[in-house]
């Protein structure tokens, strides 16, 4: 059983640790979801949160990835690139001096360290046709990253992503991979 106040405690540090590399280089991030939430209502965690959340603009988090030497020893920025058994599309700031095994993650090979998840921020364009170019591209993206069909989408979705990873050798999703993320980038010039 996890002792939320502890967990709570080792997310702070994480969270702190992320603020002090963000402000050494000028990186700018917020708070998200309950984690807002808690530190305007209640000046720091809800009581019954488990996990921390922010915001980086993509263009930042591409940065802070390029900053991974200025985190203390035992932190540790979680991404596909540096984890290759990590399959999100967020990124994870995680202590890897601790263990927190997630169910859904608990067959991937990877750092499971108490962690704080950091959601990049992409640019949307108000033309209707380049924001559905967008969202697929990001279902692209994630699909491919994590390799896995998703089970909460409906039969469509869930049979459709698993012939489509089926039917993409490794190679390709690679590519993919790397296209979809060019494009999510590229939609600020049309956003602005």
């Amino acid at each position: 059983m996890i002792d939320i106040k502890q967990l709570q405690n080792c997310q702070l540090e994480l969270l702190k640790e992320l603020d002090r590399v963000c402000r050494a280089n000028d990186l700018m991030y917020c708070l998200a979801f309950g984690s807002c939430l808690g530190a305007i209502r209640h000046k720091g965690f809800i009581p019954w949160d488990d996990d921390v959340d922010v915001y980086m603009l993509a263009d930042d988090l591409d940065k802070l990835k390029m900053c991974i030497g200025d985190f203390s020893e035992g932190f540790f920025l979680q991404t596909h690139e540096t984890d290759k058994a990590y399959g999100l599309m967020i990124s994870r700031l995680r202590n890897s001096n601790t263990t927190l095994i997630e169910e859904t993650e608990s067959t991937r090979d990877m750092n499971h360290g108490v962690f704080i998840d950091i959601y990049p921020l992409f640019p949307c364009p108000e033309n209707k046709l380049m924001a559905k170019w967008i969202r697929l591209n990001a279902m692209l993206y994630r699909l491919m990253l994590y390799g896995v069909a998703p089970r909460n989408r409906g039969a469509l979705m869930r049979i459709g992503s698993a012939v489509i990873l089926k039917l993409t050798p490794g190679f390709a999703k690679r590519a993919i991979i790397k296209r979809s993320y060019q494009e999510l980038l590229r939609t600020k010039e049309s956003a602005l």
